[in-house]
């Protein structure tokens, strides 16, 4: 990439250490989602499964203090395997004291991972869709979302 936009003199390693350091500083709160979680603490054991590297989703989940609201992280980089592989989703559950797979629900953005992922780890989904896009594949929706605060009627 940076030869095709002519820049020199960079180290590749150097630049990909400082965008991920850079990418976990960013964080937003979507619906009040800080607020959802507190609510929700206490009432249902809230786990977090995300893709990508650990260090950039650790530290993001720390500054939005999201790590405090819940009894576990899940990075598909420290397991090994990404979602929606079953694999990851058997890692989890096996982490989980007195864990139900009736009892679970995943709620996600993303059809490929989150919801795919669902489908065949055998546990109810919830599409978190607040743009309203069409599900235009075979994946089996339990639930669908446009708000995040809809979680609570559901639950």
């Amino acid at each position: 990439m940076f030869d095709k936009v002519g820049i020199k003199n960079i180290n590749p390693e150097v630049f990909q250490e400082k965008y991920a350091d850079a990418l976990g500083s960013v964080y937003y709160f979507q619906d009040d989602s800080y607020e959802l979680l507190k609510s929700l603490k206490g009432r249902y054991r809230q786990y977090l499964v995300t893709n990508g590297i650990s260090y950039t989703q650790r530290k993001k989940l720390g500054l939005s203090g999201f790590d405090q609201l819940v009894e576990d992280i899940f990075v598909s980089e420290e397991i090994g395997v990404p979602k929606p592989q079953k694999e990851y989703f058997d890692y989890c559950f096996s982490r989980i004291p007195d864990f139900r797979l009736e009892q679970t629900i995943i709620v996600g953005d993303s059809l490929s991972s989150d919801m795919l992922g669902g489908n065949q780890a055998g546990i109810t989904t919830c599409w978190y869709n607040p743009n309203g896009f069409k599900n235009n594949s075979d994946i089996k929706i339990d639930y669908e979302i446009r708000n995040l605060q809809e979680i609570k009627t559901i639950l």
